[in-house]
């Protein structure tokens, strides 16, 4: 695994993403943080509960989950960098449709709303940066539901694999991913069985069994 893609991202990294944002500004966002240890398993944000909270991930993985009665439902995973709101709760304090859970022991930074929206009113530069990142999340969750409208299963698995999706490089292996993220998470996000998926990764596993002794052989030519 490509070591660079795991390390901790700073705040300055995190708010500087789409454009420069002064020192003493990101030394202000520094000051309203709280930084929030998170065992495996363990919500940040709970479905159904008003969170007014901004949620940066510094180090672990975690996904975006939605309960059913009966089932669950994977929206997406994020580590290192990756910023999170329960939109209805922290614009209009509503219950929140998804829980943001870790998948691994985690540490994360929480801005309560109050605190963000004095710093708002101070630097009108963050309300532009809350513009592009959601208007990010937006066309993230736009070409999402286009890709599952329109790719096989193995091409949906195969991107899961190759994008630099929470935090993964395109180096990783199945074998690696399946150690960070329990396999049942990965089929809920591709909306297929735990059986399904199970099959194709071992298929995937052989033909890249296959292909890397092709190529020991042909360095032995």
């Amino acid at each position: 695994m490509d070591k660079d893609s795991q390390l901790p991202k700073t705040l300055k990294q995190v708010f500087c993403n789409y454009f420069e944002i002064d020192d003493d500004i990101i030394a202000e966002i520094d000051k309203i943080c709280s930084l929030v240890k998170l065992k495996k398993n363990k919500n940040i944000i709970n479905q159904g509960d008003v969170c007014r909270d901004i949620i940066i991930v510094r180090t672990g993985m975690m996904w975006v989950r939605h309960l059913f009665p009966k089932s669950e439902d994977t929206l997406l995973f994020g580590s290192s960098g990756d910023v999170y709101a329960a939109i209805h709760s922290f614009f209009a304090s509503k219950p929140a449709l998804y829980s943001l859970t870790a998948v691994t022991d985690a540490e994360v930074w929480v801005i309560k709303y109050e605190d963000w929206t004095v710093l708002e009113n101070r630097y009108p530069v963050l309300i532009k940066w809350m513009r592009d990142l959601l208007l990010e999340q937006c066309y993230s969750l736009e070409e999402r539901h286009l890709r599952f409208k329109t790719k096989s299963i193995e091409e949906l698995f195969l991107n899961f694999l190759n994008k630099d999706q929470a935090g993964i490089s395109r180096r990783t292996t199945i074998k690696t991913i399946n150690k960070i993220v329990p396999l049942k998470y990965i089929a809920q996000y591709l909306s297929i069985t735990p059986e399904s998926l199970s099959r194709l990764r071992n298929k995937l596993v052989r033909e890249s069994s296959k292909e890397s002794q092709k190529q020991k052989n042909a360095g032995k030519d």
